[in-house]
């Protein structure tokens, strides 16, 4: 059973909590076999000329069941805890973890930030470095200290032609024995950088008496300068980004565009928004990565045990040349971003130029062809207007020359029957056209003919066979009532 705790200690730390929140986290954060590595230091032995090898394995059933004890040995023991590819869990089950975390009397903040990380599954926004340190726990003298720290990580999915970055996390647990010592780490999800590099550190901390004393602050200003790692890289990729962004914005034409020139799209603006954003997380990390920084330099008095003042000065140097580093970057993604701001407001106003001429074209276009529709309407409407006169004009003409014919018609019996009977009508006694007496024959053969003529011109006028060859048509047309044939013999009269 672990020493109980002093309240004091932890007044701010609500562990049941923690506990409830992991246990809710459990399904998405552990995994269900262990995949977990041990590193452990080898115990001190004074023999000159001694090769000092970190031992490096993964943690067995044995280690678990005989942990070791740091107040005994004077050594150091790592366990590290990588990210698994199956719903990017933790390679560690939970039974290991609370084994590992109680064995070692770990303080629930360590576990409180690696419930923040999980799932550890996307790049978020949170840049929180999570830094926690505590002197006496238990009245041990034991120093625990707890922190997150961002790094870089380079990527290149399949099929695409640039490189890509991501801001991975490692989370940092170490606790140092005042008494022997020995220390415990704890790293969860290392840099390639640090997994890689920290056996050798180790080996070479461990070979010099010297940093053999002062291992434990070298190791976080190790971890720290460890996280810079690949900045210079991304930060030379975020300016090859933004170059292209400023040649389009800066030589692209807007009022005479030609075939070679720069294509402008939405899609340009949206890249790089997405830039920007990247540059403020950037910025984010850094500050948090700055924070650390002053965190870490306020303990290392409290954990360089019999380290001489010399060294002591050189590693607060070492420190501020990281926080100088930090500065450069920082001052580099600030001019980034304000070159990034520039181009996309440069962007904008490119794109609502290109947009307004658009705009002004369509509406000369629009104008263009609504005159153009006026005037094809108008021209229409002329044609349809001469067409109507036209047809008036005819249907009068028509009218005219049926009323001609019908005058026509009604003198030709006349002309007719005065010819036949000026022969015989004539009074050579009393010298007079007609004769009194055989008048009336004349007015009698008049009236026959001309009824005769215009029965056979009205008969003729209206015949369907002449008009049309429907047979319903020609049933309506014989069979109008005799008030309708009255009509057109008024007409007619009217007209003669």
């Amino acid at each position: 059973m672990p020493p109980r705790m002093k309240p004091e200690a932890l007044w701010n730390c609500d562990a049941k909590s923690i506990q409830q929140e992991l246990l809710n986290k459990t399904p998405k954060l552990f995994a269900e076999a262990d995949n977990v590595e041990i590193w452990k230091t080898p115990t001190i032995v004074v023999v000159a000329g001694v090769d000092y090898k970190v031992e490096q394995r993964k943690l067995g059933e044995q280690d678990m069941k005989l942990l070791w004890d740091h107040n005994r040995q004077f050594r150091d023991i790592f366990y590290v805890i990588e990210q698994g590819n199956l719903w990017n869990r933790l390679l560690v089950t939970k039974e290991t973890w609370t084994n590992l975390t109680t064995k070692h009397n770990v303080f629930p903040y360590f576990t409180e930030s690696v419930c923040n990380s999980s799932p550890w599954e996307k790049d978020d926004d949170n840049t929180w470095n999570s830094f926690h340190s505590r002197d006496p726990l238990n009245g041990s003298g034991d120093l625990e200290t707890c922190y997150t720290i961002k790094f870089l990580e380079r990527n290149r999915m399949a099929g695409e032609t640039e490189e890509s970055w991501s801001f991975g996390q490692t989370a940092v647990y170490h606790r140092m024995h005042s008494r022997s010592f020995s220390s415990v780490w704890f790293l969860v999800k290392p840099s390639p950088d640090l997994k890689s590099r920290l056996p050798e550190k180790l080996n070479e901390f461990w070979y010099d008496e010297e940093f053999r004393y002062s291992r434990h602050p070298l190791i976080h200003v190790m971890i720290l300068f460890v996280s810079l790692h690949g900045w210079r890289d991304y930060i030379a990729a975020q300016n090859s980004k933004l170059e292209q962004f400023e040649g389009k914005s800066f030589f692209s034409g807007t009022d005479a565009v030609t075939q070679n020139d720069y294509k402008l799209c939405f899609e340009d603006l949206q890249r790089l928004q997405r830039l920007r954003r990247e540059l403020l997380k950037a910025t984010s990390v850094l500050d948090a990565t700055a924070e650390l920084s002053r965190r870490i330099r306020s303990i290392i008095p409290k954990i360089a045990v019999h380290m001489r003042r010399e060294l002591m000065a050189a590693i607060f140097e070492e420190l501020d040349d990281f926080d100088i580093e930090v500065r450069y970057m920082k001052s580099c993604i600030l001019g980034l971003r304000e070159r990034s701001s520039d181009a996309t407001n440069l962007f904008i106003s490119i794109l609502e130029h290109i947009n307004g001429k658009l705009g002004l074209g369509n509406t000369v276009a629009n104008e263009a062809s609504q005159a153009t529709s006026a005037q094809a309407l108008s021209v229409m409407t002329a044609m349809a207007v001469n067409g109507q006169i036209g047809h008036e004009l005819e249907k009068e003409t028509s009218n005219r020359i049926r009323i001609l014919t019908i005058v026509a018609s009604l003198y030709l019996p006349v002309f007719l029957l005065a010819g036949l009977s000026s022969l015989s009508s004539v009074n050579s006694d009393s010298r007079t056209f007609l004769d009194p007496r055989t008048f009336w024959k004349f007015i009698a053969a008049l009236v026959t003919v001309v009824a005769v003529v215009w029965s056979i011109m009205f008969v003729l006028q209206n015949v369907p066979a002449y008009e049309e060859r429907d047979i319903s048509t020609r049933k309506r047309k014989w069979g109008r009532g005799w008030k309708e044939w009255a009509k057109e013999w008024a007409n007619m009269a009217c007209f003669s």
